[in-house]
């Protein structure tokens, strides 16, 4: 008796896995290419509702600085000044375009360590990384200036938020922003459709758009897309790691 029901209990495993992979293979039914060995795990993932694997890229925090809703222990004046950075230029563009200082500086601390001369071979310049494109659209002439990359940057960031204004909640909608400030607000739309697809909130960015926009690595979801190819560990990294950086400034007095 005892063997008949080990077997019934394999038999309707064996089943469950069989109906969750069929439920995988729709998805690319009518998709050419065939999806990739690692493309079909992670679907596989999902229909099992096993957990997903870590981002490959670190972040650039200590693991105890990831907690969430931790109290910082660092004032934004006393780290930009360490710098050589007007603590004031921050708070100044912040309240200006109504956004968190903390997380002004936390992506300024991600993106160039308060260094305004800072390069990145990829274009980016001073304090906020500006790409030229966004040098333009805000008239910096400058980027090396302090005033100007946040001024601009700032208001750039802003725009971002603004432009994502059918996520109600604040606090998601700023991972949200970050995340198109560092890999484009089109492969945020893109990933938030994505999320629909796979039953996940695309109003939601931890554990769920998050996840989805994993998907636009591979040519048979992003081909599907406007925007096209996603660098997704490095955009999930960074947003990861600019809120973890925020989380560590106190408020000032």
């Amino acid at each position: 008796m005892n063997s008949f029901f080990t077997a019934l209990r394999t038999l309707l495993l064996l089943v469950s896995v069989a109906g969750a992979a069929g439920t995988v293979c729709s998805v690319f039914r009518q998709e050419s290419p065939a999806p990739t060995r690692q493309e079909f795990e992670l679907k596989l993932r999902y229909a099992l509702n096993l957990p997903l694997p870590e981002p490959e890229v670190g972040t650039d925090v200590s693991e105890g600085s990831l907690r969430k809703g931790g109290h910082g222990h660092r004032l934004i004046s006393r780290e930009a000044r360490k710098h050589g950075v007007a603590p004031e230029l921050i708070f100044r563009a912040a309240k200006k375009y109504g956004l968190d200082p903390a997380v002004i500086a936390g992506l300024i601390e991600r993106e160039s360590d308060f260094d305004p001369r800072a390069a990145a071979a990829d274009g980016g310049r001073g304090l906020m990384q500006l790409m030229p494109e966004v040098c333009r659209e805000r008239n910096c002439r400058d980027p090396f200036d302090p005033a100007a990359n946040i001024e601009a940057g700032t208001a750039h960031l802003a725009d971002l938020y603004g432009a994502l204004e059918s996520i109600p909640d604040p606090e998601e909608r700023i991972s949200f922003a970050l995340a198109a400030y560092n890999g484009g607000l089109g492969h945020v739309f893109d990933a938030r459709q994505v999320a629909r697809e796979l039953q996940l909130d695309p109003d939601r960015w931890e554990g769920n758009v998050e996840e989805a926009i994993q998907f636009l690595k591979f040519r048979s979801f992003y081909t599907r897309f406007r925007h096209g190819k996603c660098n997704a560990d490095i955009v999930v990294n960074y947003v990861r790691s600019v809120r973890a950086l925020a989380d560590t400034f106190a408020p000032e007095s």
